[in-house]
């Protein structure tokens, strides 16, 4: 059976999630003792130092190191500014992500499975290259603010609810619109692994190694890739779901 999510409105213990409705703010929770104050004036929620000064790079260093603990500070008003991190940072993943695209989509249309005639020299190059930023890209922009984020959010909302979670579709947006600097290193990561394998293939270090040992372990590694990125989006949740309602920096 479902449980009725609290109002936005309710002020919730931030350690434990209990209404702390009618209590004076001197209190404390009666239910795990954290004050009242801390989960209400003092509660360390604030804004992202790219919506408050522009610093882009103190905010995805932060989010890709401590991403449940920024989750866990950042205040739950909506900024603008949170959807041109996400583009900024989707953009930044698609260009990390394309030599290593380029490459593998090079080997499998012309060493695994050559189903396409792809021009030899710089014309079959300059083709895997444009493939190869244009899949990115697009996978850029389903995972966008507009798209993905806001499908998943809804998703999050609907489920958050049916378990009794205060989880508004626009705070997990929020979140999520920062979350994506998960995407940054594994991208990052994903094409190093790609192009190490394509060099050593090319001075002859694996001259028995079977193709399809490298799509194994391509596969494996998306697996573990999206687990981690999943358990993160699970532990920010978390650090959301008795967030009570703070002000955001207005944009200058």
């Amino acid at each position: 059976m479902s449980r009725v999510a609290p109002s936005i409105d309710d002020l919730l213990c931030e350690g434990c999630g209990y209404n702390l409705a009618g209590l004076p703010p001197d209190g404390a929770c009666p239910e795990c003792g954290r004050s009242v104050r801390s989960s209400a004036i003092d509660n360390g929620r604030h804004a992202t130092p790219y919506e408050i000064d522009r610093n882009y790079r103190a905010t995805l260093f932060r989010w890709i190191i401590a991403p449940t603990r920024s989750a866990r500070g950042i205040s739950v008003g909506t900024h603008p500014r949170e959807n041109r991190f996400a583009w900024r940072t989707l953009i930044l993943v698609a260009c990390f992500a394309w030599p290593g695209v380029m490459l593998h989509l090079r080997f499998v249309f012309t060493s695994i499975s050559p189903l396409w005639r792809i021009p030899d020299g710089l014309s079959g190059w300059l083709t895997f290259a444009g493939i190869g930023m244009l899949i990115p890209m697009l996978g850029g922009f389903l995972m966008s603010p507009g798209v993905g984020i806001r499908l998943i959010a809804w998703l999050t909302s609907l489920e958050g609810a049916y378990w009794g979670y205060r989880l508004p579709a626009a705070r997990v947006r929020r979140v999520l619109c920062y979350l994506t600097s998960q995407f940054v290193p594994w991208a990052g990561l994903a094409s190093c692994l790609i192009m190490l394998y394509m060099l050593l293939r090319t001075q002859g270090h694996l001259p028995d190694h079977p193709p399809h040992w490298y799509l194994y372990g391509l596969s494996a590694f998306v697996v573990i890739a999206s687990v981690a990125i999943f358990a993160t989006y699970v532990r920010a949740m978390g650090a959301i779901r008795y967030a009570n309602q703070t002000q955001s920096p207005v944009e200058s």
